[in-house]
Protein backbone atom coordinates (compact mmCIF):
# COMPACT_ATOMS: atom_id res chain seq x y z
CA UNK A 1 0.00 0.00 0.00
CA UNK A 2 1.45 3.60 -1.16
CA UNK A 3 2.41 5.60 1.79
CA UNK A 4 1.20 9.48 2.09
CA UNK A 5 4.00 11.73 3.47
CA UNK A 6 2.76 13.77 6.36
CA UNK A 7 4.81 17.24 6.94
CA UNK A 8 4.32 19.28 10.32
CA UNK A 9 1.64 22.26 9.85
CA UNK A 10 4.01 24.49 10.50
CA UNK A 11 5.85 23.83 7.00
CA UNK A 12 2.75 23.51 4.78
CA UNK A 13 1.11 27.07 5.58
CA UNK A 14 3.59 29.18 3.79
CA UNK A 15 2.00 27.56 0.66
CA UNK A 16 -1.03 27.67 2.50
CA UNK A 17 -1.13 31.33 2.31
CA UNK A 18 0.00 31.13 -1.48
CA UNK A 19 -3.35 29.30 -1.77
CA UNK A 20 -5.30 30.90 0.11
CA UNK A 21 -7.89 33.49 -1.76
CA UNK A 22 -7.48 35.56 -4.50
CA UNK A 23 -3.87 37.66 -5.96
CA UNK A 24 -2.92 40.55 -4.05
CA UNK A 25 -3.60 43.93 -5.38
CA UNK A 26 -1.33 45.02 -8.72
CA UNK A 27 1.97 46.55 -7.90
CA UNK A 28 4.87 47.08 -10.40
CA UNK A 29 7.39 47.80 -7.33
CA UNK A 30 9.74 50.04 -10.47
CA UNK A 31 8.65 47.28 -12.80
CA UNK A 32 12.07 45.29 -12.51
CA UNK A 33 11.37 42.10 -11.29
CA UNK A 34 12.08 41.01 -7.64
CA UNK A 35 14.61 37.97 -6.34
CA UNK A 36 13.84 36.68 -3.16
CA UNK A 37 16.32 34.97 -0.67
CA UNK A 38 14.59 32.04 0.66
CA UNK A 39 17.33 30.59 2.23
CA UNK A 40 17.53 33.76 4.18
CA UNK A 41 14.15 33.18 5.47
CA UNK A 42 12.86 36.46 3.08
CA UNK A 43 8.71 35.55 2.08
CA UNK A 44 7.76 34.60 -1.27
CA UNK A 45 5.91 37.14 -1.23
CA UNK A 46 5.48 41.05 -0.53
CA UNK A 47 2.07 41.56 0.86
CA UNK A 48 -0.63 38.98 2.63
CA UNK A 49 -3.31 41.61 1.32
CA UNK A 50 -5.67 39.47 -0.48
CA UNK A 51 -4.35 35.89 0.06
CA UNK A 52 -5.57 35.39 4.03
CA UNK A 53 -7.79 36.76 6.73
CA UNK A 54 -5.53 39.03 8.40
CA UNK A 55 -7.90 38.70 12.20
CA UNK A 56 -6.82 34.63 11.05
CA UNK A 57 -3.21 35.24 10.72
CA UNK A 58 -3.15 37.23 13.74
CA UNK A 59 -5.39 34.82 16.01
CA UNK A 60 -4.08 31.65 15.00
CA UNK A 61 -0.77 32.32 12.92
CA UNK A 62 0.49 35.59 14.38
CA UNK A 63 2.97 36.25 16.86
CA UNK A 64 2.15 38.02 20.08
CA UNK A 65 4.56 40.62 20.16
CA UNK A 66 3.76 42.38 16.95
CA UNK A 67 2.50 45.43 16.58
CA UNK A 68 -1.31 45.77 16.22
CA UNK A 69 -1.22 47.94 12.76
CA UNK A 70 0.22 45.07 11.35
CA UNK A 71 1.05 41.42 10.63
CA UNK A 72 3.74 38.99 12.03
CA UNK A 73 3.53 35.11 10.55
CA UNK A 74 5.66 32.83 12.73
CA UNK A 75 6.38 30.91 9.74
CA UNK A 76 8.23 33.99 8.35
CA UNK A 77 9.48 35.11 11.82
CA UNK A 78 11.85 37.95 10.22
CA UNK A 79 9.02 39.65 8.39
CA UNK A 80 6.43 42.60 9.31
CA UNK A 81 3.28 42.74 6.83
CA UNK A 82 2.19 46.42 7.46
CA UNK A 83 0.87 47.20 3.80
CA UNK A 84 -2.47 48.60 2.80
CA UNK A 85 -4.32 49.74 5.69
CA UNK A 86 -4.01 53.42 5.82
CA UNK A 87 -1.04 53.78 8.23
CA UNK A 88 -0.07 57.14 8.73
CA UNK A 89 3.69 56.73 10.21
CA UNK A 90 6.15 53.66 10.16
CA UNK A 91 5.30 51.55 12.87
CA UNK A 92 8.28 50.42 15.31
CA UNK A 93 9.28 47.29 13.76
CA UNK A 94 10.30 44.42 16.00
CA UNK A 95 14.14 43.93 16.76
CA UNK A 96 14.28 40.98 14.48
CA UNK A 97 12.66 42.43 11.59
CA UNK A 98 14.23 41.94 8.32
CA UNK A 99 11.52 42.35 5.74
CA UNK A 100 9.13 45.28 6.46
CA UNK A 101 6.86 46.13 3.96
CA UNK A 102 5.12 49.73 4.37
CA UNK A 103 3.47 49.57 1.09
CA UNK A 104 0.32 51.49 -0.09
CA UNK A 105 -0.71 53.46 2.89
CA UNK A 106 -0.56 57.30 4.26
CA UNK A 107 3.03 57.50 5.38
CA UNK A 108 4.21 60.99 5.19
CA UNK A 109 7.66 61.15 7.16
CA UNK A 110 10.48 58.85 7.37
CA UNK A 111 12.29 60.69 11.08
CA UNK A 112 15.33 59.60 12.67
CA UNK A 113 15.19 56.07 14.70
CA UNK A 114 11.53 55.55 12.95
CA UNK A 115 13.39 51.88 12.72
CA UNK A 116 14.12 51.68 16.45
CA UNK A 117 16.25 48.60 17.06
CA UNK A 118 15.68 46.52 14.00
CA UNK A 119 19.17 47.09 12.85
CA UNK A 120 19.27 44.29 11.07
CA UNK A 121 16.58 45.56 7.91
CA UNK A 122 17.42 43.45 4.70
CA UNK A 123 14.33 45.13 3.02
CA UNK A 124 12.06 48.60 3.41
CA UNK A 125 9.17 48.63 0.67
CA UNK A 126 7.46 52.01 1.11
CA UNK A 127 5.97 52.14 -1.89
CA UNK A 128 2.89 54.01 -2.81
CA UNK A 129 2.86 56.22 0.15
CA UNK A 130 3.16 60.09 0.77
CA UNK A 131 6.65 60.84 1.18
CA UNK A 132 8.31 63.80 0.39
CA UNK A 133 12.12 64.92 0.91
CA UNK A 134 11.67 67.83 3.25
CA UNK A 135 10.46 64.80 5.65
CA UNK A 136 12.88 62.18 5.00
CA UNK A 137 15.49 63.15 7.93
CA UNK A 138 18.85 62.74 7.07
CA UNK A 139 19.58 60.38 9.40
CA UNK A 140 16.50 58.30 9.12
CA UNK A 141 18.21 54.92 7.21
CA UNK A 142 21.86 55.61 7.98
CA UNK A 143 22.56 53.43 10.84
CA UNK A 144 20.76 50.18 8.91
CA UNK A 145 24.20 48.68 7.95
CA UNK A 146 22.25 45.67 6.75
CA UNK A 147 20.08 47.04 4.21
CA UNK A 148 19.94 45.50 0.62
CA UNK A 149 16.82 47.21 -1.17
CA UNK A 150 14.91 50.49 -0.51
CA UNK A 151 12.02 50.89 -2.37
CA UNK A 152 10.62 54.35 -1.93
CA UNK A 153 8.55 54.79 -5.59
CA UNK A 154 5.55 55.83 -6.01
CA UNK A 155 5.78 59.04 -3.48
CA UNK A 156 6.95 62.61 -3.80
CA UNK A 157 10.52 62.48 -3.03
CA UNK A 158 11.88 66.07 -4.48
CA UNK A 159 15.66 64.94 -4.05
CA UNK A 160 17.38 61.35 -3.41
CA UNK A 161 17.49 60.79 0.35
CA UNK A 162 20.81 61.32 2.26
CA UNK A 163 23.02 59.11 3.74
CA UNK A 164 22.00 55.73 2.63
CA UNK A 165 23.96 52.35 3.67
CA UNK A 166 26.66 51.61 2.15
CA UNK A 167 25.10 47.84 1.82
CA UNK A 168 22.15 48.68 -0.87
CA UNK A 169 22.06 46.64 -3.71
CA UNK A 170 18.66 47.74 -5.08
CA UNK A 171 17.68 51.05 -4.71
CA UNK A 172 14.20 51.92 -6.48
CA UNK A 173 13.03 55.89 -6.46
CA UNK A 174 10.50 55.48 -9.75
CA UNK A 175 7.63 57.61 -10.28
CA UNK A 176 8.31 60.65 -7.15
CA UNK A 177 9.33 64.07 -8.59
CA UNK A 178 13.05 64.33 -8.46
CA UNK A 179 14.21 66.98 -10.33
CA UNK A 180 18.07 66.96 -10.05
CA UNK A 181 20.65 64.55 -9.11
CA UNK A 182 23.59 65.74 -7.30
CA UNK A 183 26.86 65.04 -7.13
CA UNK A 184 27.37 63.60 -3.60
CA UNK A 185 23.65 61.39 -4.09
CA UNK A 186 25.13 57.76 -4.49
CA UNK A 187 28.86 58.92 -3.68
CA UNK A 188 29.00 55.66 -1.03
CA UNK A 189 26.88 52.77 -2.27
CA UNK A 190 29.47 50.61 -4.28
CA UNK A 191 27.37 47.88 -3.30
CA UNK A 192 24.35 49.13 -5.49
CA UNK A 193 23.98 46.96 -8.62
CA UNK A 194 20.23 48.27 -9.66
CA UNK A 195 19.05 51.68 -10.00
CA UNK A 196 15.62 52.70 -11.04
CA UNK A 197 14.59 57.06 -10.82
CA UNK A 198 11.86 56.19 -13.69
CA UNK A 199 9.06 58.59 -14.28
CA UNK A 200 10.26 61.40 -12.21
CA UNK A 201 10.66 65.10 -13.36
CA UNK A 202 14.64 65.02 -13.88
CA UNK A 203 16.11 67.64 -15.96
CA UNK A 204 19.62 67.87 -14.37
CA UNK A 205 22.12 65.38 -13.97
CA UNK A 206 25.49 66.31 -12.08
CA UNK A 207 28.63 64.88 -13.72
CA UNK A 208 29.98 63.28 -10.63
CA UNK A 209 26.69 62.16 -9.75
CA UNK A 210 27.17 58.76 -10.34
CA UNK A 211 31.15 58.17 -9.11
CA UNK A 212 30.02 55.85 -6.05
CA UNK A 213 28.70 53.52 -8.09
CA UNK A 214 31.36 50.83 -8.54
CA UNK A 215 29.06 47.46 -9.08
CA UNK A 216 25.94 49.21 -10.99
CA UNK A 217 24.81 47.23 -13.67
CA UNK A 218 21.42 48.52 -13.97
CA UNK A 219 20.24 52.11 -14.44
CA UNK A 220 17.00 53.32 -15.69
CA UNK A 221 16.58 57.12 -16.41
CA UNK A 222 13.58 56.92 -18.66
CA UNK A 223 10.19 58.84 -18.84
CA UNK A 224 12.36 61.94 -17.51
CA UNK A 225 12.79 65.66 -18.72
CA UNK A 226 16.63 65.03 -19.64
CA UNK A 227 17.73 66.58 -23.28
CA UNK A 228 21.26 65.43 -23.33
CA UNK A 229 22.73 62.38 -22.69
CA UNK A 230 24.07 61.90 -18.79
CA UNK A 231 27.98 62.65 -18.62
CA UNK A 232 29.97 60.38 -16.02
CA UNK A 233 27.71 57.15 -16.23
CA UNK A 234 29.45 54.47 -14.62
CA UNK A 235 31.39 52.44 -17.85
CA UNK A 236 31.03 48.71 -16.89
CA UNK A 237 26.99 49.09 -16.48
CA UNK A 238 25.04 46.68 -18.69
CA UNK A 239 21.59 47.87 -19.13
CA UNK A 240 20.81 51.39 -19.35
CA UNK A 241 17.36 53.05 -20.40
CA UNK A 242 17.08 56.65 -21.22
CA UNK A 243 13.55 56.12 -23.29
CA UNK A 244 10.84 58.77 -23.47
CA UNK A 245 13.32 61.81 -22.53
CA UNK A 246 14.04 64.68 -24.62
CA UNK A 247 17.58 63.58 -26.04
CA UNK A 248 18.05 65.21 -29.65
CA UNK A 249 21.65 63.88 -30.24
CA UNK A 250 24.49 61.37 -29.52
CA UNK A 251 28.06 62.54 -29.16
CA UNK A 252 30.11 60.50 -31.08
CA UNK A 253 32.01 57.24 -29.69
CA UNK A 254 29.79 58.10 -26.63
CA UNK A 255 28.47 54.64 -26.17
CA UNK A 256 31.73 52.87 -27.13
CA UNK A 257 32.72 54.38 -23.52
CA UNK A 258 30.95 51.82 -21.83
CA UNK A 259 32.60 48.08 -22.46
CA UNK A 260 29.81 45.88 -21.11
CA UNK A 261 26.56 47.74 -22.27
CA UNK A 262 24.20 45.26 -23.81
CA UNK A 263 21.12 46.80 -23.42
CA UNK A 264 20.69 50.12 -24.44
CA UNK A 265 16.56 51.79 -24.86
CA UNK A 266 16.63 55.39 -26.58
CA UNK A 267 12.89 55.42 -27.65
CA UNK A 268 10.51 57.97 -27.90
CA UNK A 269 13.35 60.60 -27.51
CA UNK A 270 13.89 63.49 -30.24
CA UNK A 271 16.77 61.90 -32.13
CA UNK A 272 17.36 62.35 -35.68
CA UNK A 273 20.39 61.00 -38.10
CA UNK A 274 22.08 64.08 -39.00
CA UNK A 275 22.68 64.83 -35.10
CA UNK A 276 24.04 60.73 -34.33
CA UNK A 277 27.13 59.67 -35.79
CA UNK A 278 27.03 56.98 -38.39
CA UNK A 279 28.97 54.83 -35.83
CA UNK A 280 27.38 55.48 -33.01
CA UNK A 281 25.99 52.27 -32.20
CA UNK A 282 28.08 49.90 -33.60
CA UNK A 283 29.15 48.31 -30.30
CA UNK A 284 30.32 44.85 -30.38
CA UNK A 285 28.53 44.07 -26.81
CA UNK A 286 25.24 45.07 -27.48
CA UNK A 287 22.45 42.53 -27.96
CA UNK A 288 19.62 44.73 -27.43
CA UNK A 289 18.84 48.63 -29.38
CA UNK A 290 16.33 50.20 -28.89
CA UNK A 291 15.77 53.19 -31.13
CA UNK A 292 11.60 53.40 -31.83
CA UNK A 293 9.85 56.47 -32.29
CA UNK A 294 12.49 59.17 -33.12
CA UNK A 295 13.23 61.05 -36.44
CA UNK A 296 15.55 58.91 -37.69
CA UNK A 297 15.65 58.67 -41.86
CA UNK A 298 18.55 56.16 -42.32
CA UNK A 299 19.30 52.89 -40.37
CA UNK A 300 22.05 53.72 -38.27
CA UNK A 301 25.78 51.33 -38.43
CA UNK A 302 25.13 48.35 -36.14
CA UNK A 303 27.64 45.29 -35.24
CA UNK A 304 26.45 41.98 -36.12
CA UNK A 305 26.41 40.92 -32.79
CA UNK A 306 23.13 42.62 -31.98
CA UNK A 307 20.02 40.51 -31.57
CA UNK A 308 17.15 42.62 -31.46
CA UNK A 309 16.69 46.15 -33.23
CA UNK A 310 13.61 48.44 -32.76
CA UNK A 311 13.39 51.11 -35.26
CA UNK A 312 9.92 51.49 -35.59
CA UNK A 313 8.26 54.72 -36.14
CA UNK A 314 10.60 56.35 -37.57
CA UNK A 315 11.13 58.35 -40.89
CA UNK A 316 13.57 55.75 -42.58
CA UNK A 317 12.76 55.24 -46.44
CA UNK A 318 15.87 53.79 -47.77
CA UNK A 319 16.92 49.91 -46.45
CA UNK A 320 20.77 49.64 -46.25
CA UNK A 321 22.28 46.30 -46.57
CA UNK A 322 25.63 48.48 -45.64
CA UNK A 323 24.06 48.98 -41.73
CA UNK A 324 24.47 45.18 -40.84
CA UNK A 325 26.94 43.74 -43.01
CA UNK A 326 30.33 45.37 -44.61
CA UNK A 327 30.58 42.58 -46.92
CA UNK A 328 28.97 40.41 -49.74
CA UNK A 329 31.45 37.07 -47.72
CA UNK A 330 29.71 34.54 -46.57
CA UNK A 331 30.88 34.78 -42.84
CA UNK A 332 29.71 37.96 -43.05
CA UNK A 333 26.26 37.92 -42.09
CA UNK A 334 24.00 39.63 -38.65
CA UNK A 335 23.14 37.98 -35.52
CA UNK A 336 19.89 39.57 -35.92
CA UNK A 337 16.76 37.85 -34.69
CA UNK A 338 14.26 40.84 -34.35
CA UNK A 339 13.88 43.59 -37.16
CA UNK A 340 11.07 45.93 -36.16
CA UNK A 341 10.78 48.98 -39.01
CA UNK A 342 7.44 49.34 -39.22
CA UNK A 343 6.08 52.86 -39.14
CA UNK A 344 8.48 53.36 -41.48
CA UNK A 345 8.61 54.87 -45.13
CA UNK A 346 9.49 51.60 -46.27
CA UNK A 347 7.87 48.70 -48.04
CA UNK A 348 8.66 44.91 -48.43
CA UNK A 349 9.49 46.01 -52.21
CA UNK A 350 12.35 48.57 -50.89
CA UNK A 351 13.96 45.28 -49.45
CA UNK A 352 17.61 44.33 -51.79
CA UNK A 353 17.62 40.76 -52.77
CA UNK A 354 20.77 40.54 -50.67
CA UNK A 355 19.41 41.58 -47.33
CA UNK A 356 18.05 38.40 -46.79
CA UNK A 357 21.50 36.80 -47.16
CA UNK A 358 22.94 39.38 -44.66
CA UNK A 359 20.11 38.68 -42.27
CA UNK A 360 19.83 34.77 -42.56
CA UNK A 361 19.59 34.63 -38.63
CA UNK A 362 16.91 36.83 -38.62
CA UNK A 363 13.42 35.20 -37.30
CA UNK A 364 11.28 38.68 -37.28
CA UNK A 365 11.77 41.10 -39.78
CA UNK A 366 8.63 43.38 -39.26
CA UNK A 367 8.22 46.30 -42.09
Amino acid sequence: MARIAQFPLQQLLPLLVLLIAGPAASHDYGGMPIEFDLEAGEPSLLTLQGRLDRAYVRRVLGSPDCPPECECPHFWPTSMFCDSRNLTRVPPPLARTAYLYLQRGLIEAVPEGAFGNATGLRKIILDVNRISSGNVSEGAFSQLDRLQCLYINYNHLTEVPKNLPASLKELRLAHNKIRVLEGRDFHNLANLTLLLLHGNEMAVVKSEAFAGLKSIVHINLSNNRLDDLPSGLPSHVLQLYLEWNAISQVPEFYFQQFPNLQFLRLAGNFLSSPRVPAEAFNVSTLLELDLAYNNLDRIPTVHRNLQYLYLQANNVSEFSVESFCRSNAPQDYSRLSLLRLDGNRLASWNIPSDAYTCLRRCHQFII
